[in-house]
């Protein structure tokens, strides 16, 4: 009989930033590789110090993985109402995040933080679930949750 599997379940605070074209830079006879938007370092170094946290000192996955990710974003002001009404959302506010930042881009920035923490490389996600949702104001600030399990 084999061991449980015991899923990874993480959750990263912080603006979820999408990842999406690289750039080469040559400085002399070595080249860098850099992301477009400079932004997701902060966000990639955000999931990476919380996979270290919630892997607790377990190795990377070796084998396939199943992952499923739900991204929390900022409503923007202008679904809310104004004054005295200012915490009540619009009745033609969207119900659901239909904007940039593309829900690949977001997860093509954090498989890449998790590569080397929770799995080698994530040429291992097999099955992938995705999600893009408002934050809820007081109950849950903008960023990601993470469940990922190795598939046996």
């Amino acid at each position: 009989m084999s061991d449980p599997v015991i899923p990874i379940t993480i959750s990263v605070y912080g603006k979820p930033e999408p990842g999406g074209s690289k750039r080469a830079i040559t400085r002399g006879a070595r080249t860098f590789v850099l992301d477009a938007n400079y932004k997701t370092g902060d966000w990639k170094s955000n999931v990476a110090q919380a996979a270290m946290v919630a892997m607790k000192g377990r190795q990377p996955i070796l084998g396939p993985v199943e992952v499923r990710m739900t991204f929390y974003l900022k409503r923007p002001k202008g679904h809310y109402g104004t004054g005295k009404n200012a915490a009540q959302l619009k009745l033609g506010a969207p119900s659901h995040p239909a904007v940039k930042p593309d829900i690949t881009k977001l997860v093509r920035s954090t498989e890449d933080a998790l590569s080397g923490i929770v799995w080698r490389d994530d040429c291992q996600v097999v099955i992938a679930t995705h999600h893009k949702i408002y934050a809820v104001e007081g109950e849950r600030p903008q960023g990601a949750d993470i469940w990922a399990r190795e598939i046996r």
